[in-house]
């Protein structure tokens, strides 16, 4: 039988299918949040009982430890994702900072609203 058609002497190496590569934006976002909440449940719950323990007693000593403490983990896995080339990690990260920053103004605005609305109900 005669036909036109004439498969193809080899498969490809990846059987002919093409696969989308993985977007590191949203694993760099994900990867960021965690490590902003784990940062923020360290320096907020963890950092100041140790310091009681320790008998630390420099307030602004504590602030810049405090502040360190809350950029290093971030600043480290955009230093990571940097020194592997994926620059959509790093924006990843960059977009969790953005989008807690913007959920602090957000909450902020409706405690600030929920206590103003209690003086005009009167």
């Amino acid at each position: 039988m005669n036909s036109p058609y004439e498969p193809p002497v080899s498969r490809p190496s990846n059987g002919g299918i093409v696969r989308a590569e993985k977007s590191r934006l949203w694993f760099g976002f994900g990867l960021g949040w965690v490590a902003i909440a784990f940062t923020f449940l360290w320096v907020g719950v963890a950092f100041p009982l140790f310091s009681r323990l320790a008998a630390i007693g420099n307030n602004f000593v504590e602030g810049i430890v405090s502040l360190v403490l809350l950029f290093a983990p971030t600043l480290a896995l955009m230093g990571y994702f940097a020194l592997r080339g994926e620059w959509k990690g790093v924006l990843g990260v960059l977009l969790a900072w953005a989008s807690a920053i913007a959920l602090t103004l957000l909450l902020v605005a409706a405690c600030l609203g929920i206590m103003g609305a209690g003086r005009f109900a009167g």
